[in-house]
């Protein structure tokens, strides 16, 4: 035995346990049970002692001799063979000096086998009968002890074997010099000098080690002797295949199903597997036996394929069984020959193409353009591609996909824009605030961008909802505007009569610039009346502070203090007269003033004892001026010449009076004044004259602007002379001729009208109006261009207007030739793809450009376009080179290669729809490979270059195959 065998042999070993009552001192002393057997092991029973032990110590009795056993201490002892027959005496010291002592009898051992012994291979494998060359070797049964229950095995090692092999005769038996448990049969075994030899035996002596007087036990195994099996093998190996008839191997079924020539192959590679090594190597056909289990492994796969689509009908399983069909070479497909063309049967192949499925999927695909309403857009977009996906494989190259992408692309688009248009406030429309305005703009921008397909996807309500959020903070700019015009006139109308309406006139002015303020930077440029608040800003100031001056005069008495109350006088006019017209109406106490001044005149005229006729002459001349009861006017004049000629005349006058007379006259200021209001109003009407008769519409806004800076900087008495024709005749006056001008310039709302038109909807008027309409802009002031609402979609006409120009340079050979053979289709996808690009207002301009007018319905025809009968033609042929599993008639050189060309004549696009062109391809591949065998076949197929012919037509796969059998037969050697 080996040393595994060993181990395992000693774990089936099963050690009974005994054990020798030890009672107390009173109680008899008696073993339990009172006899014991060999490989027990037996203890003192320590339940049934009291006090405390010692030690213990054992004896064997023998003959009435006891031998105690030495260095043994402990509770057990393990009884061996050599103590069979013999009385085991135990004895327990206790601490107290007394001792307790049992024996118990171990029963004689007599051994036997456990069974018969077997004579097997090397390698284990049973045999019936034994032949030269066969290495036997003995399988011999574990030894036992007789009667015993349960079995005790005797350990291996404890066990001594003897071996005697004999050769049988029908006489005798005959001693073979061979002692081991081995034996290999010589090949002259067979020659004896007595009888026949019939057989081999071998007699096996087993001796257990130290058992006192045993005797071996012998027991014998046997074989008889039979017939070499060699012959037999290769003969059965051989019969496994049928010799070719023409022109493949096959296998020899002879009336078996599958599996009982798989069980035939499989006992013969056992039965040939078990020979010795020396008889294995004269199976010289054993690769015959080899390759006939790789192939029934081989069949077995397509077996199961073949099964698991018969039972699931699954178009996958189908396609899996059938290429493992195909996969099998001609001694595969003997072992399946009965099934093999069903799985063909499984699922025709294909026909032809479903042409109207296709064309209408197509149909639905391009009336994905008309849609308007973008959720049945994407219901659709959902629709098709469902039934997309129901289609067949092959069919989905025929499916214009391209409309589907470009619908997707519209759809994302879309959803972008209203995506921007979800993060404005939902109370925008009515109360937009700064981020509402933002992201507003933002989504503007975005629609901007679209395509006209995209732009029709757009609905009415989000267009408009944005419109009002943008043109929300124009109307706030406008409003102010008005409201600014409103509290002026008002103030101009109704002048101040109370400290709390000059309170109230502040707290207006505040709560409107605070508005302005509020504005973005771009809406503040429409409150073009700003600049008159800013006036107002500054009125209220001049008023306060001429009020101050006024408020000090009460605290002066002309009468009684005539210079001092010159002198604040002077103080209060010279203020009072450099006052606008605004800030006069925001004067409360001017009456005061008026009354003071008469005083002081009054005061004057008292203390002049005599004065000279000329200075009383021009004293009456000078007072029938009306700023002596306003500060504001000087009176009704015809024109502002008139008014010059009239204080040329006075200042001649004053000039006449004598120096001592002169400087006493209170009215002095008055003249003083108006001859430097002369000369202020003549410096602002050249700055009218020049923004009203500027040539150049690029600076005119700016000079008007000017005019009216300089306007708002005269003082009253100088704003009214600006009011008269400056010569009699003169229908307008300067200051009506300036707003006249300005009013012409800012007569922008037809402009910003159609500007927001074309954002919206795009262009509505040929090229020509669209330019003239940019010439107009780049002519216009920068400060005029600032109050164009939609500034920006006149910087996108001109890039529109190239842009459509360069589409129409670059594309213009391909629209002119477009139903030419010349225009390839990679032509017509450059021209769709550019068609595409276009922004909506981009689009609008090719009804506009001579040679686009028809683009739009020439794309329509293009994306129509399908070569879906020819391919559907070109496919049907190539399928056709194959009926089940095989190829037809069709599949000759010259048709594949006619096919080939076909196939190549073939757009991009169609040729990804040939799903089967590997039919094509391959045909090519096996017809090559067919015709170079056909030219090689020997005339003689029982030579060895026949034979190694006949190897290479059966490893044909059945494709192949069915080639070599359609090939024209080679004519017989005569």
């Amino acid at each position: 035995m080996n040393m595994k065998q060993r181990i395992a042999f000693s774990a089936l070993l099963v050690a009974p346990v005994v054990a020798v009552s030890m009672p107390t001192v009173d109680a008899a002393s008696t073993f339990t049970p009172a006899t014991s057997s060999v490989y027990q092991t037996i203890y003192v029973d320590l339940t049934k002692l009291t006090g405390t032990i010692e030690k213990y110590s054992w004896a064997i009795i023998d003959g009435g001799q006891k031998t105690p056993i030495v260095a043994l201490n402990a509770n057990s002892f393990p009884v061996k063979p050599v103590h069979s027959g013999k009385t085991i005496e135990a004895t327990a010291h206790l601490k107290d000096g007394t001792t307790v002592t049992s024996e118990t009898y171990i029963e004689p051992f007599i051994p036997t086998y456990n069974g018969t012994p077997q004579l097997v291979t090397q390698n284990g494998a049973t045999v019936k009968e034994a032949y030269e060359g066969l290495t036997l070797q003995l399988k011999v049964p574990s030894v036992i002890e007789l009667n015993r229950e349960p079995v005790v095995q005797v350990p291996e090692q404890e066990v001594t074997y003897t071996y005697e092999w004999y050769k049988v005769t029908t006489t005798a038996r005959e001693r073979i010099k061979n002692s081991v448990a081995s034996y290999t049969i010589p090949n002259d075994f067979r020659a004896t000098l007595q009888g026949v030899t019939i057989g081999l035996e071998v007699d096996i002596s087993a001796t257990v080690k130290n058992l006192p007087g045993a005797a071996p036990i012998t027991i014998t195994a046997s074989m008889p002797l039979g017939e070499n099996p060699v012959e037999r093998l290769l003969l059965s190996i051989d019969e496994l295949e049928t010799s070719p008839a023409t022109n493949f191997y096959t296998y020899n079924m002879a009336g078996k199903t599958f599996e009982q020539f798989k069980e035939h192959v499989t006992a013969l590679q056992l039965e040939v597997n078990s020979l010795p090594g020396a008889l294995k190597t004269k199976i010289t056909n054993f690769n015959q036996l080899q390759l006939a289990a790789s192939n029934i492994g081989a069949a077995e796969a397509f077996l199961t394929n073949y099964q698991k689509a018969v039972e699931t009908n699954d178009a996958k399983d189908i396609e899996r069984a059938q290429k493992s069909a195909s996969n099998l070479n001609q001694r595969q497909l003997s072992l399946v020959k009965d099934e093999y063309t069903d799985v063909f049967i499984l699922k025709a192949s294909d026909e032809g193409l479903d042409e109207d499925a296709v064309l209408e999927i197509n149909e639905e695909l391009l009336a994905l353009y008309s849609i308007t309403d973008i959720e049945e857009l994407n219901e659709q977009i959902v629709t098709l591609q469902e039934k997309i996906d129901a289609l067949p494989r092959q069919l989905h190259g025929l499916i214009q996909k391209e409309h589907l992408t470009r619908a997707q692309q519209n759809s994302n688009a879309v959803r972008n824009f209203t995506d921007k248009v979800a993060m404005i406030g939902e109370d925008a429309d009515t109360e937009a605030n700064a981020k509402d305005i933002k992201a507003a703009q933002a989504a503007f921008s975005t629609y901007l961008k679209l395509s006209y397909e995209q732009a029709k996807l757009i609905s009415e309500e989000d267009l408009t909802f944005i419109q009002e959020v943008l043109e929300q903070e124009q109307v706030a700019a406008l409003e102010l505007n008005e409201e600014i015009e409103e509290l002026i006139a008002n103030i101009l109308d109704t002048p101040l009569t109370s400290t709390e309406e000059f309170v109230l006139v502040q707290q207006d002015y505040d709560i409107l610039n605070d508005r302005y303020k509020q504005l973005s930077t771009k809406a503040r440029k429409f409150v073009t009346n700003y600049e008159r608040l800013k006036e107002l800003r500054t009125a209220l100031k001049d008023a306060a502070r001429t009020e101050a001056l006024i408020r000090q005069l009460a605290a002066y008495d002309p009468a009684t203090n005539l210079k001092s109350s010159r002198s604040k006088l002077q103080a209060a006019q010279k203020s009072a007269l450099k006052l606008s017209t605004l800030e006069h109406a925001l004067l409360i106490n001017k009456e005061d003033l008026v009354a003071f001044t008469d005083a002081v005149n009054d005061a004057v005229s008292d203390s002049i004892t005599s004065q000279s006729e000329l200075a009383q002459s021009f004293l009456t001349n000078i007072t029938r001026w009306g700023v002596f009861d306003d500060y504001m006017s000087y009176g009704t004049y015809n024109s502002f010449s008139e008014f010059e000629a009239e204080v040329s005349e006075y200042n001649k006058q004053f000039k006449a009076i004598i120096a001592r007379e002169r400087n006493s006259l209170p009215t002095k200021i008055f003249l003083k004044t108006a001859t430097s209001d002369i000369k202020a109003v003549k410096n602002a009407m050249k700055k009218i004259t020049a923004a009203v008769t500027e040539p150049k519409p690029s600076k005119q806004y700016t000079r008007i602007l000017s005019a009216e800076r300089a306007y708002a900087k005269l003082s009253s008495t100088q704003q009214n002379l600006l009011t008269l024709p400056y010569q009699g005749g003169q229908t307008l006056t300067p200051y009506e001729q300036l707003q006249q001008k300005k009013a012409e310039i800012l007569d922008l709302e037809e402009l910003n009208e159609t500007l927001s038109t074309f954002k919206t909807t795009g262009y509505d008027r040929p090229i020509e109006e669209l330019q003239a309409i940019v010439n107009y802009y780049n002519d216009l002031n920068s400060g005029v261009k600032q109050l164009i609402i939609d500034s920006d979609v006149i910087k996108n006409i001109s890039k529109d207007i190239k842009t459509v120009r360069n589409f129409h340079t670059k594309l213009r050979p391909i629209i002119d030739n477009i139903d030419n053979e010349s225009t390839t289709e990679n032509h017509k996808k450059a021209l769709i793809s550019a068609y595409e690009k276009l922004t909506f207002t981009q689009h609008s301009l090719l009804q506009y450009i001579e040679g686009l007018e028809e683009l739009p319905a020439i794309i329509e025809e293009i994306r129509g376009e399908s070569s879906l009968s020819s391919v559907s033609d070109l496919f049907a042929e190539i399928a056709a080179l194959v009926e089940n599993g095989e190829y037809t008639e069709a599949a000759t050189a010259e048709n594949v290669l006619a096919l080939k060309e076909a196939y190549r004549q073939l757009k991009p696009d169609e040729r990804r729809v040939i799903s089967n062109y590997d039919i094509l391809t391959n045909a090519e591949k096996h017809i090559k490979k067919v015709d170079a065998l056909v030219a090689t076949k020997p005339e003689d197929l029982t030579t060895v270059a026949g034979k190694q012919w006949l190897e290479k037509a059966t490893n044909l796969k059945p494709l192949e195959a069915s080639l070599l059998l359609l090939a024209p037969p080679v004519p017989e050697k005569e």
